[in-house]
């Protein structure tokens, strides 16, 4: 969910594919405006599930699937908020986001083991105007970030979303979405964590 219904989308996939080695294969779903929650009970629809896509996928299996979710959980938890409203908890706000991990680390295909890569939520102009939005997306990336550093056998690693929300080209006037060119840097961005995860696959 990284794109409203009302602009293009420009996945991040097709810039990371090109900064990897050349046998590397990327392939992408987005899911515009949907929450992560909203994912979950979509994980095993034919067209739009993440479960069916990734057990769709042989020949070879997918090693790394890459999780950007949140912003728009974010923006419902919040909307209605106060700016120093009341707290939403935490481990019900990640639940999701860590499900979507799961039902992929589930996954099994012989001796092989599937890997996530969780990436942080991102800035945006919301979280700058309400400090509840702002201390819900911080709090949720620590909760991401500490699943991923328990989960055993380090299949699942966390890196921060790599650049911060500016009112610059690498976001739409929304202050939500990525414009092309953010999606281009994200990608960019990505690929050295990528490399250093698929290094360890091997």
């Amino acid at each position: 969910g990284t794109a409203p219904p009302i602009h293009d989308l420009f996945p991040y996939g097709q810039s990371l594919e090109s900064e990897l080695e050349n046998d590397v294969v990327v392939r992408w779903r987005g899911l515009p405006g949907w929450t992560a929650q909203t994912m979950v009970e979509y994980l095993d629809d034919g067209n739009v599930g993440l479960r069916a896509a990734v057990n769709g996928i042989d020949n070879p299996p997918i090693s790394l699937v890459i999780i950007l979710a949140g912003t728009n959980d974010i923006g419902f938890l919040t909307s209605s908020m106060t700016p120093t409203g009341g707290a939403t908890d935490i481990d019900d706000a990640v639940k999701p986001i860590v499900n979507l991990h799961k039902a992929c680390l589930d996954i099994t295909k012989g001796e092989h083991k599937i890997r996530t890569l969780a990436v942080g939520i991102p800035g945006s102009a919301w979280q700058q105007m309400n400090s509840s939005a702002s201390k819900l997306a911080a709090d949720m990336n620590s909760s991401i970030q500490q699943f991923a550093q328990s989960y055993p056998d380090g299949l699942v690693s966390y890196t921060d979303f790599p650049f911060p929300y500016e009112k610059n080209d690498l976001w739409c006037s929304d202050g939500l979405h990525l414009s092309p060119e953010g999606y281009k840097r994200l990608g960019n961005d990505l690929a050295p964590v990528v490399k250093q995860i698929l290094e360890r696959c091997n």
